[in-house]
Formats: C-alpha cells, structure tokens, sequence
C-alpha cells in the first residue's frame, strides 16, 4: 500500500506467501514462518509465527516480517561484514514475541 493505493496485486502477494516448487518453506523469494536455504545452515532457522516470512540478501541484508505482531525488522549491513546482527536481531525480534 501506498497511502491508501495498493501498488501490488493483493492475489501477487497472497500467492507469493504460499509454499513453491523449491522448498516447502519458500514462497516467490520469501522463506516462510522462520525457514532458511539448506545451502545457508549458517543462518539460524527461526521458532517464528506461522504468518511470518523474511527475506534474506546477501552479508546482512535481510526483512523479517510478523503481520500478526505489526512488526516489520530490517537490517542492511555492507556485503563482507559479520551478519551476525542481522541473525541477532532476528532471534530477539522472535523472541521477544513467544
């Protein structure tokens, strides 16, 4: 939304928050309700609601999102730096919830 103008097809959005053909836990570029990439072990798999989803970049760049809890968290960090924080942060955004 943009103001009151939705600037995204409402249907775009609710298909893309459904499990695709790479994994159960990916929608069209979103990992669902805490999942993460087998090739990215690294990146702590999160005990999230089951509406959340996230988007993870490359270093630190990552969105978490919980529309139960109106909560949108993001971390933008340069490429070659530590991500830990955006793990961190992530964890304690989820648990600071449960």
């Amino acid at each position: 939304m943009w103001g009151d103008r939705q600037v995204v097809d409402r249907q775009w959005v609710l298909e893309s928050l459904q499990p695709g053909n790479v994994s159960d836990g990916y929608g069209y570029l979103w990992w669902l309700s805490g999942e993460v990439a087998p090739d990215q072990s690294d990146v702590p798999t999160l005990d999230a609601p089951p509406d959340s989803f996230s988007a993870v970049g490359a270093g630190g760049q990552r969105i978490l999102v919980v529309p139960s809890a109106g909560i949108v968290a993001t971390t933008m960090t340069p490429v070659g730096v530590d991500r830990r924080f955006s793990d961190d942060l992530d964890v304690a955004v989820v648990k600071a919830l449960n």
